[in-house]
């Protein structure tokens, strides 16, 4: 998502845009946008300009877990009531993705839809020197994901098999590692 968050035809995507650092703006890659599709307004960090080229194993094991705890939860709370979402989301990520998801659910909220399904992974990651900050460089299989509407189960939107995210991670000293900003790449992969 070298297009901040929401890519254009990116429903999930842009529910989780808005939701992720503008993660709920909902938009799945391949997906149609109907215009209403919120933008995350936040820029992405700053690069990381030093980068280890083979993290530790076990470092890496503890990054990529997060990592699909944070994509298999997204689902399960967007369904939560929205007072019992922060707690769980804090798990898995921290500002600005964590304020962007919660947004975007709520946003979601009005409109009456909730994801569906979920994201399969498929990572590359780099790890910082400094073991706090994290790229993930992921294209992931969304094509059983998307948005559907809460009242009707109606699905809404459909997912594409390779659907190129690119994802910031940061981990502080004694926690684990958290999302800190979700990016829908407009480049293949």
């Amino acid at each position: 998502m070298s297009a901040t968050l929401p890519v254009s035809g990116t429903q999930r995507g842009a529910l989780l845009t808005v939701a992720v650092s503008a993660v709920v703006s909902i938009g799945l890659a391949g997906c149609g946008d109907d215009g209403t599709t919120a933008r995350a307004s936040e820029q992405p960090p700053s690069a990381v300009t030093s980068v280890s080229p083979s993290p530790t194993p076990d470092e890496q094991a503890l990054l990529l877990a997060q990592y699909r705890k944070f994509w298999s939860s997204l689902t399960p709370v967007s369904r939560m009531p929205a007072t019992a979402r922060q707690a769980v989301l804090a798990e898995v990520a921290v500002d600005p993705a964590l304020k962007s998801l919660l947004h975007g659910m709520s946003q979601g909220d009005a409109k009456g839809q909730v994801f569906y399904g979920a994201d399969v992974p498929r990572p590359t990651v780099r790890i910082n020197p400094d073991d706090t900050t994290a790229l993930v460089d992921d294209c992931q299989d969304s094509s059983h994901a998307g948005l559907i509407d809460k009242a009707t189960g109606k699905r809404l939107t459909v997912g594409v098999a390779r659907n190129h995210v690119s994802v910031t991670m940061k981990k502080q000293p004694g926690d684990l590692w958290k999302v800190s900003y979700v990016d829908y790449s407009k480049s293949p992969c």
